[in-house]
């Protein structure tokens, strides 16, 4: 499967070779991301914020062996065009993987991988935010 395939069978934005360019903000409003136009995952590859963090972490461990095969062939082959490490054997003394991704290694002093920190800061402060607005609410 191509990078190109994996948005055109699971990304939300993905219609008839044309992304949308919609995304969510922390307060769960939508925002565009950028203007309509061809999809990022198409010759020549980009990185795609939305492709990163919505459609590639999937979990595949309940899915077909073969689709899920497939559809991780597709993500590594984004990985690999966007210029990615993808470890194939971390060297359990001197490297770390992401314990969330399992695909991303680690840099010195981090417990997340910079995709994964990303997703977890974004979740604490919609968190925050919402339990701020209930408590002005409540007063």
């Amino acid at each position: 499967m191509t990078p190109l395939q994996v948005a055109k069978g699971y990304c939300a934005n993905y219609q008839d070779g044309q992304c949308l360019g919609m995304d969510f903000d922390e307060r769960g409003k939508h925002f565009a991301f950028r203007k309509n136009g061809p999809c990022w995952l198409a010759d020549p590859i980009q990185r795609c914020g939305y492709a990163e963090s919505a459609v590639l972490p999937q979990n595949v461990s309940e899915w077909p062996a073969a689709i899920a095969q497939s559809f991780v062939e597709g993500v590594q082959a984004y990985k690999k065009a966007t210029g990615e490490v993808i470890p194939k054997h971390a060297n359990a003394k001197t490297e770390r993987v992401c314990p969330q991704c399992m695909t991303r290694l680690l840099e010195p002093g981090r417990r997340f991988c910079y995709v994964c920190a990303d997703t977890r800061r974004k979740a604490a402060k919609r968190e925050a935010w919402r339990a701020a607005n209930q408590k002005a609410g409540s007063d």
